[in-house]
């Protein structure tokens, strides 16, 4: 029984390990014909020499108990010859003692009786050979996956039907026109429906150059989905798909820079109090201007804008209006120190890259300083005497009015005097 076990090892063996490979490099059509047949005829062979003809040839008695000795080295020598001496007494003239027969045949029966049933059945082996052939069927089932194959290959490569049906396919999905940044891959899918036995193929072409044609690769777990990658674009091309007879139209991939800023503008308003004029300045997106300043800031873009925005260090964002072209505006209020970035979006969906950070000081506003020059001490006067007061008051944005508050001791509630500025 563990011989014809051990047998479907190489019947296995001569039939999964093929036909692993040939998943693996993705045989398809003729070929995955003639090797399942090749492999069938082998196997069957192998199986016919190894198993069935052990299990079914003719055996004599001497054949027999040269067989149960092997299989049984406890009983060596004693079956094969009580049998060699059996057929010695039915010889018309025979030269030997009965004796000799009664005792060999009593020898015999004592080793029988003495036989484990693990030494009829032998376990191990059948169990070694069970584990070994489990092994084999489970590689050659997995490894496909190795090398991207489905985990159904396997089966899928068994069933029918085994010869090749016509081709009849269809394109019907393709990446079509496309742009992408300059120095980016451009991926290319491809999608068909029907029947095809093959991978389609990538023309390029490109301006004052010669056509280029790339495989395409197969999806992994979508039926007659391919990709492909063309790195590194950095001009624009055409594109077809091929495949045998078919040609699919013309399609173009653009290279574009993403867009950058050209220039900055800003239009500073600045708060009342500060009597400063509106300025305008370009060149940067630097300021340093006081607490409470308005600022309209214009962009110009080297590409048509979709959408634009400012955002804060401390991830405010203050959109940007834009009018479909290559500029635009927005305004923000300086009400402390930041930094800001200007990041754009073109039509094509790209954004800018590393934009520049801009810093922003906001200048306080600070209290206006007033000191009185004289008198510099307390006075005493008649009644009516006329006190003339001399002052100073400082700002660091200029002084528009100044009052003095005074109060007659002894006479109610104060009052402010205006005073004039020199």
């Amino acid at each position: 029984m563990s011989a014809a076990f051990r047998g479907l090892l190489p019947a296995a063996a001569v039939f999964c390990f093929p036909v692993s490979a040939a998943i693996s490099i993705g045989a398809t059509g003729y070929p995955r014909t003639v090797l399942l047949a090749l492999c069938s005829l082998a196997s069957s062979a192998v199986l016919l020499a190894k198993v069935i003809w052990p299990l079914i040839r003719p055996l004599d008695t001497l054949d027999s108990a040269l067989l149960v000795e092997k299989n049984i080295p406890s009983l060596s020598g004693k079956i094969a010859a009580a049998v060699e001496l059996w057929h010695e007494i039915d010889k018309p003239k025979h030269n030997f003692d009965p004796a000799r027969l009664s005792a060999v045949m009593k020898d015999a029966a004592e080793g029988l009786s003495h036989i484990r049933i693990g030494e009829v059945v032998r376990f191990k082996p059948v169990a070694i050979s069970f584990f070994i052939l489990a092994g084999v069927l489970s590689v050659s089932t997995l490894a496909p996956a190795c090398f991207g194959a489905h985990r159904d290959s396997f089966a899928s490569f068994l069933r029918p039907p085994y010869l090749p049906r016509n081709e009849s396919f269809k394109l019907v999905r393709v990446s079509g026109d496309m742009v992408v940044l300059s120095s980016s891959d451009a991926r290319i899918f491809s999608a068909f429906s029907g029947t095809m036995y093959g991978s389609p193929s990538l023309t390029i072409e490109r301006e004052n150059a010669e056509a280029e044609v790339q495989p395409f690769k197969k999806i992994k777990g979508r039926r007659l989905a391919f990709e492909t990658t063309v790195p590194a674009v950095t001009s624009d091309f055409k594109y077809r798909i091929s495949y045998k007879y078919f040609d699919s139209p013309e399609y173009t991939v653009r290279a574009v820079e993403p867009p950058m800023i050209k220039s900055l503008s800003l239009r500073l308003v600045y708060p009342r109090h500060t009597m400063l004029l509106p300025d305008d300045r370009t060149g940067g997106g630097d300021l340093r201007v006081p607490f409470g300043t308005r600022a309209a800031v214009k962009v110009k873009s080297s590409a048509v804008i979709r959408s634009a925005f400012l955002k804060m260090k401390d991830g405010k964002i203050v959109s940007l209006k834009s009018n479909g072209e290559t500029t635009a505006s927005g305004v923000f209020k300086v009400t402390k120190s930041t930094s800001y970035t200007v990041n754009l979006t073109d039509e094509h969906g790209f954004s800018n890259v590393a934009p520049p950070e801009y810093v922003v000081e906001s200048i306080p506003d600070a209290p206006p300083r007033v000191a009185i020059i004289s008198p510099r001490s307390d006075l005493s006067l008649p009644r009516n005497a006329i006190l003339p007061i001399r002052g100073e008051a400082q700002d660091d944005y200029g002084v528009s009015r100044i009052f003095l508050s005074a109060r007659i001791s002894g006479g109610g509630g104060g009052s402010l005097i205006p005073i004039k500025t020199a």
